[in-house]
Formats: C-alpha cells, structure tokens, sequence
C-alpha cells in the first residue's frame, strides 16, 4: 500500500481469499434478490439524485451487522484502516460502503469521489467480487492522473482490492458486457 503516497494508487490482485469474495457476493445476491438494491445515486445527502446518464449501477449500503460477511468484511476493513493510519499518517476515522451492481451495458462516467462540499472522503477503495472475469466481459476500472491521462486499466477480478486517494485520481467503469459486482468504500476523515 505504499504506493499510495508515490502514485496516490494501488492494486493488490487476492487481497480478498475466493472463499470469502463468494460469501460476500452470495450476500448481495441475496440482497437483490429481496428487491434491495437501489439505482445509485450521483452527490451527497438532500443534493443526491439518480441520473442514469452519468451512472447507471444499483447498490445496496453495507452494515456491519446484517451478515456474518459483512461483519467480517468490517473487521478486515478496520484493520486496514489502522494499518494506513500507522504507515501513512492519514487520520482515518471512519469508514462507509455499499455493494455496487452492474447488470449488462451499466456503466459510471468520470468521476472524483470527494464532495466538493464535503471533503471527508480520503481513500478510496473497490472490492471485487467476480468470479472467472475475462477481459472480454468489460466493466474496467480506469484510473487517470489529474490532467486526464490513463494510469491503469484494472479489470474487475475477484479478490482484487484498489486504493486511491478521493481527490487526486479521477476514474470510471466501462459499460460491463455482463453482471459485475463489487463494493465500493470510503475511509473518512472528521470535517
């Protein structure tokens, strides 16, 4: 996770063991199933809105209590928050995620994560939960530098985590050619 200081990103392929990627997907398939998903929203809090021209996946909010895999999912994130906190100095104090659906031709434009009125977000992070994911299946991730340039192209794996600094790495996911999970975080700061 070094690298979060020299290039403001990381990728870590099976980050994630299989086992625990499955438990986590067999969650949020029992989610939807239960009509739990939402289509996701652009902004923050009341300026929050749908706009399926800009993003167009669906996602249900983690807690910590609602499964054995999501509480086991919030004890390996807390831990990671520590291990930034003692490498990198970044005062995390807390964290936020959801699950992220993207059925077939579901896509999200470029994008920074930070609020522009609420700057709290500070690492980002994706966990993949896709099993046997080719590349002809879409749904990258493209990370860019902030004069637009590409930086990498990560493709949607299972157990792969990515970090990267809220504000400083704009990226997006290209229209996935067929049903991609993941979950998608937030290590925050205090206002």
């Amino acid at each position: 996770m070094a690298e979060l200081t020299t290039q403001s990103w990381s990728v870590q392929p099976l980050f994630f063991s299989l086992e625990f990627i499955h438990a986590l997907k067999l969650t949020a398939l029992a989610y939807q199933a239960k009509g739990l998903f939402q289509a996701a929203k652009i902004g923050h809090s009341a300026a929050a809105s749908v706009n399926s021209s800009i993003r167009s996946d669906e996602t249900h909010w983690i807690s910590q209590t609602d499964s054995l895999a999501e509480q086991r999912f919030c004890i390996i994130i807390e831990a990671l928050r520590h291990s930034l906190n003692q490498a990198l100095y970044l005062n995390l104090t807390g964290f936020e995620s959801h699950f992220a659906h993207y059925a077939i031709g579901n896509f999200y434009k470029k994008h920074l994560d930070r609020f522009e009125a609420q700057s709290t977000r500070c690492v980002s992070i994706v966990v993949y939960l896709n099993d046997n994911w080719q590349e002809v299946d879409g749904g990258e991730l493209i990370l860019y530098d902030k004069l637009g340039l590409e930086l990498a192209i990560i493709q949607p794996k299972a157990g792969t985590l990515v970090c990267f600094l809220s504000d400083a790495i704009p990226h997006e996911v290209k229209p996935a050619l067929c049903d991609r999970w993941s979950i998608a975080g937030w290590f925050k700061t205090r206002d």
